[in-house]
């Protein structure tokens, strides 16, 4: 498909429909492309607006032709396919008699409403803008604008579900809707949009839900269970009312919990819209459209196997937890791994190497305890196998067992400590090296003497205990710097409470295991954990004594601490 062909469907169903819309012939189509027509950046600062279209509102075709005219000043405002939505927009028959109001639209914390900046005080992502439909019905539609199908996009989705008392987007969508002035409302939105909508209409009074005959929800996210409970009456009504519409291969639209409605499955043609294959069925400009209704098609079996994937890993899970797992499946590439050809007929093959870096990708997500780390490897496995349960993948090695994935945590744990011995090892010599040189007089125009009240105490020059009243010059005095001390202190501290963390993550981590998981885990992790509290122990000692020592030297540059090895003992 090339780039001027790109949105056709949704373009060639509004250049044909001729028949004038109103409230009784509104369908999933006119919901799509208002949807759809939520994502211009009609916010934009090369898009010039009066104060009576912001204040009364605009026609539909001159919105559209508003749009096209700044994209001659902005050329990277509108994408191609927009500029071919657009088009037929403001030759649209069908739309003649609706006009859009109520703009409004948020970027980081920086409000844009009908052309009035201010700030927010959380970052959000949001757009809206409300449709009259002008039929004499008093009904209008208001249309919320989700993410992109890029990776950034995935990432908001996921994230939309993690806040049991609305995320910034979610409580702006509903307090837009308190300003919406209708006597009948039509919710739409696709993606974060669809969720967005969903969530607004959950969260309004009893007298705004009453108002509101249906909701389109175009492959949005569910809701997490805590949100649910938080707005159940508003989630148990749109059982009869919202409408979700998922492509066939969905996989953001059954994020968390499902949505409540009907389902209905619609056909998506990819190729030309993005470079994720799968993100591209996400894409509202790749689906089908014939006649007045949108092309049908069935949950494939890749989307049954995600769902099924991610219903049995994020069951039980606490807020914080599910928003870990959904992000770590993004971060080990989840997108990139699954691709359009992955069919029962024609499965993606994944080897050992491709297993290997997806397993480096886990250990270098960030987890912030070995429990986490263990359930995203579990996670990835599970997730594996069913792929391959379905076909949509196919295994050219064996998955390891749990004793396998047990010895290999053990092994990259024994890599942390090693860095984090290493690294202290090194600090260690660095500091006693520094302290050295300075002492033998080293690149020092002293002569290494230390001196207390101008008396000489110790002759490092000559590896000798000096002689109280020795004819020594008090002018040739030793110079300490205190500030490095106390730095390199600090240093070997942190790093011991990082050693004494890991030896915490292990126990913590083997206490967790239960049967053959324990007794394969118990000795390895055991030996391990002792040798990490002994490194803990004499790090922290370390640290403590270099303090001191900088304390010391703190008062004055001719206070020492007398009869002390330059090596520190035990070191």
């Amino acid at each position: 498909m090339s780039s001027s062909e790109k949105g056709g469907d949704i373009a060639n169903y509004v250049k044909n429909a001729s028949e004038v819309m109103n409230a009784s012939n509104y369908n999933d189509v006119d919901a799509l492309v208002f949807s759809t027509m939520s994502y211009v950046k009609f916010e934009d600062s090369s898009v010039t607006w009066s104060k009576d279209e912001l204040d009364n509102g605009i026609s539909m075709q001159a919105f559209a032709q508003k749009m096209l005219e700044s994209n001659n000043k902005n050329k990277s405002l509108l994408s191609d396919e927009e500029k071919v939505l657009l088009k037929a927009v403001a030759e649209s028959d069908r739309y003649k008699d609706c006009k859009i109001n109520n703009l409004a639209a948020c970027n980081g914390n920086s409000m844009w409403d009908a052309g009035r900046q201010s700030a927010i005080s959380q970052d959000a992502q949001w757009a809206a803008m409300t449709i009259d439909m002008n039929d004499g019905s008093g009904s209008s539609v208001v249309a919320m604008r989700g993410t992109n199908g890029t990776t950034l996009g995935w990432n908001e989705d996921f994230e939309l579900g993690f806040e049991p008392g609305g995320t910034t987007a979610q409580r702006l969508s509903r307090d837009y809707l308190k300003g919406v002035d209708a006597d009948k409302l039509y919710l739409t939105g696709h993606s974060k949009g669809g969720n967005d909508v969903s969530s607004a209409y959950m969260m309004s009074d009893k007298s705004i839900r009453d108002k509101i005959m249906q909701v389109h929800n175009f492959d949005g996210p569910g809701h997490n269970p805590e949100f649910i409970e938080n707005f159940g009456d508003g989630y148990k009504e749109l059982s009869d009312k919202q409408i979700n519409v998922y492509p066939q291969d969905t996989l953001i639209g059954k994020l968390l919990n499902n949505n409540p409605g009907h389902d209905k499955y619609v056909h998506s043609d990819m190729e030309g819209h993005t470079e994720i294959p799968l993100l591209g069925e996400h894409d509202p400009y790749s689906w089908g459209v014939i006649g007045d209704s949108l092309e049908k098609d069935r949950q494939g079996d890749l989307s049954k196997a995600i769902d099924k994937i991610i219903d049995s890993s994020l069951k039980g899970l606490s807020n914080s937890e599910r928003e870990h797992a959904l992000n770590f499946l993004i971060h080990v590439g989840l997108p990139a791994l699954i691709a359009k050809d992955a069919k029962l007929d024609n499965p993606i093959e994944i080897d050992a190497s491709t297993w290997d870096s997806l397993l480096i990708s886990t250990m270098n997500y960030g987890f912030t305890s070995l429990q986490e780390l263990w359930g995203a490897l579990k996670l990835l496995r599970n997730l594996a196998e069913t792929l391959a349960q379905y076909g949509c993948v196919k295994l050219m090695f064996t998955l390891p067992g749990e004793a396998e994935f047990i010895l290999w945590l053990k092994d990259c744990f024994a890599d942390v400590f090693r860095k984090f011995k290493n690294w202290a090892e090194d600090t260690w010599n660095s500091v006693w090296n520094g302290v050295s040189n300075w002492i033998n007089g080293e690149n020092n125009e002293y002569h290494g003497v230390h001196y207390v009240d101008n008396t000489p105490v110790y002759d490092f020059t000559n590896n000798h205990q000096g002689d109280y009243g020795a004819n020594i010059h008090a002018t040739e005095r030793f110079s300490v710097n205190v500030e490095a001390l106390k730095s390199s202190a600090a240093s070997i501290i942190d790093c011991s409470d990082r050693i004494n963390n890991v030896a915490k993550e292990l126990e913590d981590f083997k206490q967790s295991l239960t049967g053959i998981g324990r007794i394969l885990a118990e000795l390895p992790f055991d030996v391990l954990e002792m040798k990490t509290k002994m490194r803990f122990y004499e790090t922290k000692k370390l640290g403590e004594t270099l303090n001191n020592v900088s304390a010391k030297y703190q008062s004055t540059e001719d206070s020492i601490i007398t009869n002390m090895s330059p090596k520190g003992e035990g070191y």
